[in-house]
């Protein structure tokens, strides 16, 4: 019997009355054990406060909520409880359920960070290595990171490897980079497997090797690493350790960008725009466009005002056009600087004679 015969007939049939009591009963357990642990920790349990912080965080067994998860996390937090320190250092990072405020996020991190909380580590060497603590915050994540090696954080390998490729806290080295980087890329760790990749595409490190490259970059594509994916489709699109295949790059393109890779959704917009791997269409150029610049990515402002000059993809709009150069321009962009300067005094002329 094939797959198909199988699939046409295969019976659906109801839950028994036994079935419809077995999930009844599953869901009063679950129902008894979230009292159980709210009763633990209303009696003070720190364990139990972060359990339910995390119950209300992921809407298990209750209305999720931020400010409730926050509320148990502190509690447990003021106990000096590791893993409720970190979790309410996270919350104050990324603003959810409380204001934003990076100085107590760093608080709470350090406190789980001094009880070997290897995440812990982790994020509160990310904090030193951004600049959001004091001026030697690069030397400081570096061993914080080193720290959380020791206990084996597979991103903090990572970012050991980013450290020596930047010379954040330590002496710039390529080569003790890719070591890193591939400690972490053989974990299956992405961000690492992207950067392996590139180390071989651009020969640091390492001698040149695009097929090594390619290798790498489809390692961490399969884990839907957008970085991974946009490079990828590079190596099709120019045929770099792969071959040439416009088709395969747009699918590649396709999926970053939808994974919100700006550059990807640029470069998406290219291969509509011309018929890149697939038919042209102005309007899913333009849309393509609008994501990225969305995100402040230069050629995309660049390109969708070129749209908006022409009139294609969009109705034509010289002040919209002019407005997207410019902007394109102050990001940096060498060619909307090229391009103002040979539209603006045509479109002062033609403003200087509607005057007259």
């Amino acid at each position: 019997m094939n797959l198909t015969s199988i699939a046409t007939t295969h019976n659906h049939t109801p839950f028994t009355p036994i079935q419809k009591l077995a999930k009844t009963n599953d869901l009063l357990i679950k129902q008894n054990s979230f009292l159980q642990i709210k009763q633990a920790a209303e009696q003070g349990v720190a364990t139990m406060q972060v359990l339910l912080g995390h119950h209300y965080e992921l809407g298990l067994s209750v209305t999720q909520s931020w400010t409730q998860a926050v509320y148990w996390y502190e509690l447990a937090a003021q106990q000096n409880h590791t893993d409720g320190c970190y979790r309410l250092a996270l919350l104050y990072e990324s603003g959810k359920g409380v204001p934003q405020n990076i100085q107590t996020a760093i608080k709470y991190y350090t406190i789980a960070a001094q009880n070997k909380h290897v995440s812990a580590l982790t994020r509160l060497g990310k904090l030193y290595y951004l600049g959001y603590a004091d001026e030697d915050g690069g030397y400081r994540a570096f061993q914080l990171f080193l720290d959380a090696v020791e206990l084996l954080g597979v991103e903090a390998l990572f970012m050991v490897g980013l450290c020596y490729s930047r010379g954040i806290g330590t002496v710039q080295n390529d080569e003790q980079a890719l070591f890193w980087y591939t400690q972490a890329a053989e974990q299956n760790y992405a961000p690492a497997q992207t950067n392996v990749g590139a180390m071989y595409e651009f020969g640091r490190g390492v001698e040149q090797d695009y097929v090594q490259a390619a290798l790498w970059y489809e390692k961490a594509a399969y884990q839907k690493d957008a970085s991974g994916l946009l490079n990828l489709a590079l190596c099709y699109l120019y045929g770099r350790g792969k071959p040439i295949s416009a088709e395969n790059a747009v699918y590649y393109f396709t999926q970053a960008a939808e994974l919100g890779d700006a550059e990807a959704q640029h470069n998406l917009g290219l291969c509509y725009q011309h018929g890149v791997g697939v038919d042209q269409d102005w309007q899913k150029a333009v849309y393509w466009y609008q994501q990225s610049m969305q995100q402040d990515y230069a050629p995309a402002i660049f390109h969708f005002g070129g749209c908006a000059w022409e009139g294609v993809g969009m109705a034509k709009n010289v002040d919209l056009a002019i407005q997207c150069f410019q902007d394109a321009a102050r990001l940096g962009l060498s060619e909307a600087q090229r391009v103002l300067a040979i539209v603006m005094p045509k479109t002062e002329s033609f403003a200087g004679s509607l005057k007259s």
